[in-house]
């Protein structure tokens, strides 16, 4: 059905180091295991996980490595022989170990990916996997209850964009931090107190629309200090979800507080090598792709990556600095 040639253009990353820079080859088409999928890469997505990984990298990669873990494209080609998704649009959020999605191929395990709804662009849809994914396990995780008070730190980046909607189909009051010029699209999104997150005295502003409660729930994707000053607005054994580095707590914070805290990461399905998770992942995007058809979801605005090695680097460049508002896709061949 499909015609595969025997090599594809790629963008890798040479080293994994602080100044890193990406480039430009030509590599040999993947193969492919009985239980996985050949992919045409269409977009691939840049997440803040991608631009870590290109500053930290990973014991177990091989150099040079293909980047990124989002993608979606047309299956063309499947281990078993045949398969119901062989032609047809996935995406999928990849194991970290393995080569990324930067290509103009890549090999996924089948459990692993999600059909995406003719209703749904491709670009759209590569917005969707690690943001949706971390945002939608995360509330779950924290086991939220109708009436709740939830606290989602730098509201503007694309998991709280997500988290904040998904919080209110679970009818939880929602507070955020966001840069002021945000604060309108937040507002529309559904979050019910928006605060302007370079303000000294924030604190002090939440503590006054709080009055005398505390939050049950805080999602936080910065980590470090702004946990420490968050676990302060938190209820007795309430939950907090940390998206980045828990800070070292002291004892007399803790026993304040008796915080559950959880720490979430979509790449254990990878590492514990457990295929029910994997194949809860795709379940789990399944579910987000039907909530976006129907426009109960509404994604991050995109931002267009030419598969370029030097706009890439500096689109991984920009992620570092932190608090993006727009989702950079990667257009590869589409």
């Amino acid at each position: 059905m499909f015609t595969i040639p025997e090599t594809m253009k790629a963008i890798v990353l040479d080293e994994a180091k602080n100044d890193f820079a990406l480039s430009n080859t030509t590599l040999p088409i993947p193969e492919i295991n009985e239980q996985q999928l050949l992919i045409k890469v269409e977009y691939a997505a840049i997440n803040p996980v991608d631009a870590h990984l290109a500053s930290t990298g990973c014991e177990q990669w091989h150099y040079p490595h293909i980047p990124l873990l989002d993608g979606v494209g047309t299956v063309v080609s499947c281990g078993c022989g045949h398969s119901p998704l062989l032609g047809q649009r996935v995406m999928w959020h990849g194991n970290l170990l393995k080569p990324g999605a930067l290509a103009e191929y890549a090999v996924i395990e089948s459990q692993a990916v999600a059909q995406i709804p003719d209703e749904i662009p491709a670009h759209i849809a590569a917005c969707l996997p690690c943001a949706g994914l971390t945002a939608a396990f995360t509330l779950c995780t924290l086991a939220v209850q109708s009436g709740d008070k939830i606290l989602i730190e730098q509201g503007g980046c694309a998991v709280s964009q997500l988290a904040i909607q998904i919080a209110k189909e679970y009818n939880l009051t929602v507070f955020t931090t966001a840069d002021k010029t945000h604060h309108s699209y937040l507002k529309k999104l559904g979050a019910d107190y928006i605060y302007d997150s370079n303000k000294k005295d924030l604190l002090e502003q939440i503590k006054l629309d709080l009055g005398h409660e505390r939050f049950d729930h805080i999602i936080d994707s910065v980590g470090g200090d702004t946990i420490k000053r968050d676990i302060a607005l938190l209820k007795f054994n309430g939950n907090v979800a940390c998206l980045a580095q828990f800070p070292q707590l002291d004892s007399a914070t803790l026993q304040a507080k008796s915080p559950s805290l959880h720490y979430i990461s979509l790449a254990g399905a990878w590492l514990s090598n457990d295929i029910c998770a994997q194949h809860k992942l795709g379940l789990k995007m399944s579910l987000l792709l039907e909530q976006v058809k129907n426009k109960h979801l509404c994604l991050p605005e995109v931002q267009a990556i030419a598969f370029n090695a030097q706009q890439v680097t500096e689109a991984l460049q920009k992620q570092q600095q932190g608090d993006l508002f727009v989702k950079q896709v990667v257009a590869i061949s589409a």
